[in-house]
């Protein structure tokens, strides 16, 4: 998990912090996530899919519900979508950040920014979620990065693929 800013330029860098269980890793991951919101509330973030995240968006969403956060002016970013998958299918991110976020905290659909992979020019889509992106304020805070014991990521990592833009379609394997 990482946070931080660089003392000499002010710029963000990353601050590392080990845990010893999953468990301890989404409580610190969402106290920092929640620490962000409650010092500038209008925070963009950029939120990660999958069930990593799970935990996390579990206690936020309790914290959320108890009153102790308010999310009313918070904006996120998604990292992706399945290009030509239904929104409603229960594999698209859309539908999961949905299910396991959005809606249990009640976050308005204009606060939330998911790819769309259902546009019909998905390059034309890519260029205008960069261009939401950079319109919502850099930079985006990201706090937080989980690594399981085989040490993956899978974000930015395109086997092959030359990656020269911010937004790249990128063909899975079935």
């Amino acid at each position: 998990i990482c946070r931080g800013h660089s003392r000499r330029t002010g710029a963000r860098s990353m601050r590392y912090f080990e845990t010893e269980t999953y468990a301890e890793a989404c409580q610190l991951a969402a106290d920092i996530i929640m620490e962000q919101i409650q010092e500038k509330p209008e925070s963009v973030l950029g939120l990660a899919t999958g069930s990593t995240p799970i935990g996390i968006y579990d206690i936020i969403a309790k914290a959320v519900a108890e009153g102790e956060l308010d999310v009313s002016k918070l904006t996120t970013f998604n990292l992706d979508e399945y290009v030509n998958l239904p929104v409603t299918d229960p594999n698209s991110y859309l539908y999961f950040m949905k299910e396991n976020l959005f809606d249990r905290i009640g976050l308005s659909e204009d606060a939330y920014n998911i790819p769309n992979g259902n546009a019909p020019d998905i390059e034309a889509e890519c260029a205008r979620y960069e261009e939401a992106i950079k319109a919502a304020g850099l930079p985006i805070i990201t706090p937080m990065v989980i690594c399981n014991t085989d040490a993956y990521t899978t974000f930015n990592t395109h086997v092959g693929k030359a990656v020269t833009n911010a937004d790249v379609v990128i063909e899975l394997a079935k």
